[in-house]
């Protein structure tokens, strides 16, 4: 299925609008079905990368966590301070070495587990079928580039205003 636009002018032709256009659908609908599934309570747009990660591989320190989603630190700091808020998780000092902070999920968030890969093949069912099939291998090469691309740009502008 594709949608065809037509932009009143040139300047809102830019690929960074239909990102941005496709990043605000994703978390409205990713909102949507967390309050279908009774989770808007507990989870919102953001956390399910590291809810997931967790799930996978829990009580693993903020470093390897940050490593592995390749987030700010001052976003994954926000996220996992909404998810401890939330019961999702608890944040502790690593006892071999207090420099390093460990992330364990609760028994609350355990308990969702099932429902949150419910909830995510649904997600990744709706970005297949968007993408179409086929696409699916190009589609996340060509977001991993934009990704690279603009946090290389960041830090660029980071460092010159380091500078500066």
């Amino acid at each position: 299925m594709s949608v065809k636009t037509t932009s009143p002018s040139p300047t809102l032709d830019l690929l960074t609008w239909d990102l941005g256009r496709a990043y605000y659908a994703y978390v409205g609908m990713a909102e949507r079905i967390l309050v279908e599934m009774k989770l808007d309570h507990l989870i919102q747009p953001g956390m399910g990368f590291l809810l997931f990660a967790l799930f996978a591989e829990d009580d693993r320190t903020v470093k390897d966590l940050a490593a592995q989603s390749q987030l700010a630190g001052s976003t994954l700091t926000r996220l996992l301070t909404r998810m401890e808020e939330s019961g999702l998780v608890q944040r502790s000092r690593d006892p071999s070495d207090a420099r390093l902070v460990r992330v364990r999920l609760t028994p609350i968030a355990r308990k969702i587990e099932a429902k949150c890969r419910v909830g995510l093949r649904q997600v990744a069912d709706i970005a297949h079928a968007g993408v179409g099939k086929q696409n699916v291998r190009r589609t996340k090469e060509l977001l991993q580039n934009l990704t690279v691309a603009f946090r290389d740009e960041e830090r660029r502008l980071a460092e010159k205003q380091a500078v500066s």
